[in-house]
């Protein structure tokens, strides 16, 4: 699901509708893979006043046979019913779902939500774990390095893309920022997107401009690993471009607030597990060991 984004006065969605055309060399493309099978696609059913429903894609994270990890913001705009392809090809529907309370629409910061699935439902899939070494207050890292996979769309032109590449399951690798150029306080940045952006894209100038955010519609909700890892340190929110950079926020799911919050929905049903281990941090910083 994509949101909108006013650069330079609220930071919460994918684009940024002051995108500035003068910095195609950053955008590098991701590559089409079927690993990470802890990173599914997830349709959602949602409803607009006065109008037809309709399905939006995004990223989940899978982290037990029943439970997903994802975007608040692919589950709060009148979503009514939440599906996923299996494994094995089979279709299965919930309307077990919940976001974080103070998740407000716009910031990156709460942008986190829960789906709950029938038992076994992943049972064949990866799992992922959140990341938690924590030195000091901050996470320490080996590497800056970040995996970064989604289903987002793959060109510019949306409604021209080819039916038999939209979608699929794309990965592509960038690094952490500790700069909060872009992203409120105590979210995860990244700098320099290179991820789903083909060179159809780029000569392609549709309706919207792409060409500076290389993270599309349908890749929220994802994961950002730590390289050669299934260790989760966000969960992809929103992005924007200035002049020459572009950047990209994702929600920390071990911020105090965010941690808080997965804790709750445990205690709710949702199996998340080692949540109750899990060492919550004050403020999110990064440190390379």
């Amino acid at each position: 699901m994509l949101k909108k984004l006013v650069w330079c006065l609220l930071l919460g969605g994918l684009l940024c509708s002051c995108t500035q055309n003068n910095s195609s060399s950053m955008v590098v493309g991701g590559q089409e893979t079927s690993d990470y099978s802890s990173a599914v696609k997830i349709m959602s059913l949602f409803w607009q006043e006065n109008a037809y429903p309709q399905w939006s894609i995004c990223t989940a994270i899978v982290v037990s046979d029943t439970t997903l990890l994802t975007a608040a913001h692919c589950l709060n705009d009148g979503v009514s019913l939440v599906a996923v392809k299996t494994e094995s090809g089979n279709v299965v529907y919930t309307t077990r779902y919940k976001y974080h309370d103070e998740y407000d629409g716009k910031k990156s910061v709460h942008d986190i939500g829960v789906v709950l699935f029938p038992e076994g439902t992943f049972a064949s899939n990866e799992k992922a774990s959140l990341y938690n070494n924590i030195q000091d207050g901050k996470i320490v890292v080996d590497t800056k390095v970040l995996r970064l996979v989604g289903y987002g769309k793959y060109t510019k032109k949306w409604y021209q893309e080819d039916k038999e590449k939209s979608g699929r399951k794309r990965t592509g690798t960038n690094e952490i920022s500790n700069n909060t150029l872009f992203c409120e306080p105590n979210t995860l940045q990244i700098v320099r997107i290179s991820l789903h952006v083909s060179d159809e894209a780029i000569d392609a100038a549709g309706d919207k401009d792409y060409t500076d955010l290389a993270l599309a519609n349908g890749d929220s909700g994802g994961p950002a690993y730590l390289e050669n890892t299934n260790l989760v340190l966000g969960i992809a929110s929103g992005g924007a471009t200035i002049p020459g950079v572009a950047g990209y926020c994702y929600s920390s799911p071990i911020y105090k607030d965010n941690l808080q919050f997965l804790k709750d929905v445990s205690a709710l049903g949702a199996d998340i597990p080692g949540i109750e281990k899990i060492i919550p941090v004050d403020k999110v910083s990064f440190k390379l060991r």
